[in-house]
């Protein structure tokens, strides 16, 4: 009686089956377009999730912009009319302005970081010349801050702190303003075309797996269930004993 045979003999026979081989590659190739498809998914949702976070920054970018134009608009009322109403609204936009600007420097800039090329011309907008825009935001609010300190007998149009304040607003502070307001947009949708980049390298990669599953699993398989199907119809109509064509094999020549 011949023995069972080991496990690798089990391996080999299991290798050497066609059946085991198209099945196992079946499987496979619907693993891949299961993790592509996954893959997929999370990278629309990281899409969209950047593309929230643009509205977001761009759009806290922008009122800083805003804060600033506001902050030289409530320096020019207090300047003239001098009373507590447009002081108070000095001290609010300021302030408004101060917290928002730390806001952008601590989160803004960190959300970015991750970037390659993006976060550096963010960063040096901020930091380097010729915007060094911190620096001038740091400037702006420590001239509006002085305007603020001061009694309002002393305060004036004529006053140097207002004077350097409406220059920087009308001048290279807008312009850095504006410089970082595009950095930003930039830098969300630097990464946003990458995790584009690698949707589509997704789907090309499910669209190629269907390829080869078609040329080299089902294709194979169809000829295969194809010869099967032959050999089935060529043993029903021969005698098994002599080989040669049964009763269902004449009446069908006949017919």
């Amino acid at each position: 009686m011949r023995e069972k045979p080991s496990v690798s003999e089990q391996l080999m026979l299991a290798k050497s089956d066609p059946v085991n081989r198209l099945t196992w590659g079946y499987v496979i190739a619907l693993a891949i377009i299961g993790l592509m498809s996954v893959g997929i998914h999370f990278t629309i949702n990281r899409i969209v999730a950047e593309q929230d976070n643009v509205s977001t920054i761009v759009g806290k970018s922008a009122g800083q912009m805003g804060l600033a134009q506001r902050v030289a608009l409530d320096a020019t009322l207090y300047v003239h009319d001098r009373d507590h109403a447009t002081h108070e609204a000095l001290v609010k936009s300021v302030r408004e302005l101060n917290d928002l600007h730390r806001l952008l420097i601590k989160s803004g800039l960190n959300d970015v970081r991750e970037f390659s090329k993006a976060p550096e011309t963010l960063v040096q907008v901020y930091f380097d010349p010729p915007y060094s825009l911190n620096d001038k935001i740091v400037n702006f609010l420590y001239r509006a801050q002085s305007l603020i300190d001061k009694k309002p007998q002393a305060v004036s149009p004529q006053e140097d702190d207002y004077r350097a304040l409406m220059q920087q607003i009308d001048g290279t502070l807008g312009a850095a303003l504006e410089a970082a307001l595009s950095a930003y947009e930039g830098a969300v949708m630097y990464k946003i075309s990458r995790l584009q980049s690698l949707q589509r390298i997704a789907i090309g990669v499910i669209l190629l797996t269907l390829l080869f599953e078609a040329l080299l699993i089902f294709r194979p398989l169809v000829s295969r269930v194809h010869e099967y199907a032959e050999e089935l119809k060529r043993m029903t109509m021969t005698d098994l004993l002599t080989g040669i064509g049964n009763r269902r094999f004449f009446t069908m020549r006949g017919e």
